[in-house]
């Protein structure tokens, strides 16, 4: 069973993924889908951009 939960929160190497997202270049493309309003997406990038700076 998949359970959908924000990013950070669940068992994925969001670092693994960032770094290798920049490894590609700047034409690759990731974000967040599935959540329940504005406010969670709002989380999620910060979320995402915070792991994708930090080295």
């Amino acid at each position: 069973m998949i359970r959908e939960v924000m990013p950070g929160k669940g068992m994925l190497d969001l670092k693994l993924v960032m770094q290798s997202a920049k490894r590609l270049g700047r034409d690759m493309t990731v974000y967040a889908e599935h959540l329940k309003d504005a406010g969670e997406y709002a989380e999620a990038v910060r979320y995402l951009r915070h792991v994708g700076e930090a080295d």
